[in-house]
């Protein structure tokens, strides 16, 4: 009795085995930030996005870096390029996926940096931060045409967006 048990189990194991084998492997999803504009942080979650800005009716330029995974803390550098190709603008912000993460001291560093919370979005982790436009060098030194912003995170390839600019302060309506 107890051979006949044993032969029926191993007749049965190879079709039980079948309906549990592995699912097939799922392609890693590659490293492929994005870069979005808006006028607000909200207006990065619900629109409208932004293509082109006026910078003479800008308060804010909004930027969110879209990665689809990092590691817990993570430096994000942009890199803003006139429409003659000249670098601009530069800023690095330290940002982590971990609430309990508020500052980091870089090796060398006299003094600790701030680390901004990465927000978790369905492509990844969203890396906000705003650009001060009204009252600042983009302003003193106006550059009309396309812009290039180039964001670099962490030990990853650069990623470029263009944006086209306008300086015109009859253009458009009131500051937001």
């Amino acid at each position: 009795m107890r051979r006949l048990r044993l032969l029926i189990l191993l007749l049965l194991l190879p079709v039980f085995a079948e309906g549990r084998a592995a699912a097939p492997s799922v392609p890693a999803v590659p490293f492929a930030p994005t870069i979005l504009f808006a006028s607000s942080q909200s207006e990065l979650d619900t629109g409208p996005l932004l293509n082109e800005a006026n910078f003479a009716r800008q308060r804010d330029l909004w930027i969110r870096v879209t990665v689809s995974r990092m590691p817990p803390t993570t430096l994000l550098g942009l890199t803003f390029i006139t429409p003659a190709g000249q670098p601009f603008y530069e800023t690095n912000r330290f940002f982590s996926r971990l609430p309990q993460v508020a500052s980091t001291v870089v090796r060398g560093g006299q003094r600790p940096d701030v680390v901004y919370r990465a927000r978790k979005v369905p492509e990844g982790y969203a890396l906000d931060l705003p650009i001060a436009i009204a009252g600042s060098v983009f302003l003193r030194y106006p550059a009309p045409g396309t812009w290039t912003v180039q964001a670099k995170v962490g030990d990853s390839r650069r990623i470029s967006k263009t944006l086209e600019v306008s300086v015109n302060p009859q253009e458009g309506g009131a500051i937001p």
